[in-house]
């Protein structure tokens, strides 16, 4: 829920700035203020496609490991436990 009121906050600092006034000028601020809500709101359902997208390839390996893939992947895991990493 902080989130949220943060990223309000944000959005309704930067329609009442300056910058937004030269940005959009003869803008109201309140027009601003919504033009820039729904360009968050843009922003975050991109973000979350991209996760999504990332999830599904990561998931979805495009390739096959050979044995000595595989047998290669083992030792170094192996090497990162003897090191004490994990």
């Amino acid at each position: 829920m902080m989130s949220v009121i943060a990223v309000m906050v944000n959005c309704a600092l930067i329609g009442m700035s300056d910058l937004a006034d030269r940005l959009f000028p003869g803008w109201g601020t309140a027009e601003r203020m919504v033009f820039i809500i729904t360009l968050e709101v843009f922003c975050s359902y991109c973000n979350a496609l991209v996760c999504v997208c990332v999830c599904v390839i990561l998931s979805h390996p495009i390739f096959t490991l050979t044995p000595f893939d595989v047998e290669y992947l083992n030792l170094v895991q192996q090497a990162i436990v003897r090191r004490g990493v994990f």
